[in-house]
């Protein structure tokens, strides 16, 4: 009996070490690379291996790649072979026609191992034998950098950089890597939550675009008794024309009183290069956004000089997503805290905001306005819809018409029913205030209804889908209403 449960541990144990394996049919790899140098593509890929063929008298796999979204057509994409007993993956690089280590699945926390560059040495930090995704498989996760966070290679998946990145991926320059998703037997075991499909598509975005429309509403307050007031208006930003300026090739920002644009001014210039947004006039240009920062990543921004008035921001880059629109395009998110931010020295302000690729900042578009600025009187942009041609992208979830002239008032007067937020990725928050129970209503952007429930606590959490835009709808007891949108990362 003793013996028997010896070999049925041995054949679990086998099962174990087999589902380790990278080189296994059935597998299924999503890869992105979002270039960050000039001239360079977002571009998606899927990768796999299949068939086995002999160089030097050793076995291989073929590593197939696929550049469209069903995945349907194959090309052969090198080489690569897994020594089971050793832990480590080699692809043969066909110009020297020697293996190159992608992989050592051996390393322990404290050993070092040569990155592709073949100069400098990586620690491990962290080992750890956990599952992953949603497989109930124990799979040995290392870590390279930070302890605290996620790890970097994950043994039977590769690296959360791409699964033939490995050793490469820690002298990569001008590209952002990305693991998308991993399958196995066409069951998804991993999804990356920055990316809402499988197969990122964000090449086309671009803030260029003349068909691309912003709404801007300027509000401006003024506390002083002699003078009290609390006004709203609006315009509409779009792009137009080529101008050439210090060399280099501008679009023109255009600001209109309404939205045939009937009658327009000149606000700036921009200009898009490499996953940056510039603005500029006449003597100076300024950096706006950089898409190309990720978490923990900062910046300066610096505005537009009016008389001898320098305003600059200190940019701290929270965390970054990459989101599908109601365009049907990937558009990459940067959440952000913003600080104030005077003679080199941060300030005691600050405000959270939303950069995005294709759009601007969430809050006030283009153009940064002033703020943490102290007086009677000031007026700060907000960016109240956004638009693809006809289509509308983005509208500010208080607002319930795009379309305001002056002196309307555009926000919607609704109980304060429930405070509707996230908290962390899919889970929504709610929070009874005036309310004492209800009923909760989520859809999609597309109208869909994917949740329907009672709300009679305080606090209630819910988990949805997916990252994206909904809608929502609460009914209370007493038959009044509450809506709005929230954006969820």
């Amino acid at each position: 009996m003793k013996k028997a449960n010896v070999m049925f541990l041995f054949m679990l144990f086998l099962l174990h070490c087999q589902g380790q394996t990278l080189l296994q049919n059935g597998k299924l790899w999503s890869n992105t690379s979002i270039g960050t140098m000039h001239g360079s593509n977002y571009s998606s890929y899927f990768i796999k291996f299949m068939g086995d063929t002999t160089i030097n008298v050793m076995g291989y796999k073929k590593i197939m790649k696929s550049d469209d979204a069903l995945h349907s057509q194959w090309t052969l994409d090198g080489c690569i072979r897994e020594e089971p007993t050793t832990r480590k993956v080699f692809i043969f690089n066909e110009y020297t026609e020697k293996d190159m280590l992608l992989y050592d699945f051996s390393l322990e926390k404290g050993d070092s191992i040569l990155t592709g560059d073949g100069q400098s040495y990586i620690k491990v930090t962290k080992v750890i034998n956990a599952t992953f995704g949603s497989s109930t498989v124990p799979r040995k996760q290392i870590y390279f950098f930070d302890p605290d966070g996620g790890p970097q290679w994950i043994e039977g998946i590769g690296s959360i950089w791409g699964v033939l990145k490995g050793l490469g991926s820690f002298y990569t320059t001008g590209a952002t890597l990305n693991l998308v998703c991993y399958s196995e037997n066409d069951q998804l075991i991993y999804h990356n939550l920055s990316f809402s499909t499988c197969f990122p598509q964000g090449q086309n975005v671009s803030i260029l675009d003349p068909s691309l429309k912003w709404n801007i509403g300027t509000h401006c307050v003024n506390e002083s008794p002699l003078n009290p007031y609390d006004k709203w208006s609006t315009s509409f930003l779009h792009t137009e024309g080529d101008t050439l300026m210090n060399e280099k090739q501008y679009k023109r920002l255009v600001s209109c009183a309404d939205s045939l644009c009937t009658k327009e001014s000149l606000k700036s210039y921009i200009r898009e290069e490499a996953g940056k947004v510039f603005l500029a006039n006449k003597t100076e240009e300024i950096l706006q956004f950089d898409f190309n920062l990720q978490k923990g990543d900062t910046m300066i921004m610096l505005l537009l000089k009016r008389g001898d008035v320098i305003t600059q921001y200190y940019i701290r880059i929270d965390s970054v997503k990459s989101l599908l629109w109601p365009d049907q395009k990937e558009r990459i998110a940067q959440y952000v805290t913003v600080f104030d931010y005077y003679g080199s020295k941060l300030g005691g302000q600050s405000i959270t905001d939303v950069f995005v690729k294709g759009i601007g900042s969430l809050k006030f578009g283009l153009e940064y306005p002033r703020l943490f600025v102290t007086g009677d009187a000031w007026c700060n942009p907000a960016l109240l819809c956004f638009y693809s041609g006809e289509s509308l992208i983005y509208s500010d979830p208080k607002i319930n018409n795009c379309y305001l002239s002056s002196g309307v008032q555009q926000f919607q007067q609704q109980p304060n029913l429930v405070q509707v937020f996230t908290n962390n990725h899919e889970m929504l928050q709610i929070q009874l205030t005036e309310a004492k129970a209800g009923k909760l209503f989520v859809f999609d952007i597309k109208g869909k209804l994917i949740l329907g429930q009672v709300v009679n606590q305080s606090v209630t959490q819910f988990c949805l889908p997916s990252t994206g835009i909904y809608l929502y709808r609460f009914e209370s007891d007493k038959g009044e209403i509450q809506t709005g949108k929230i954006l969820v990362y």
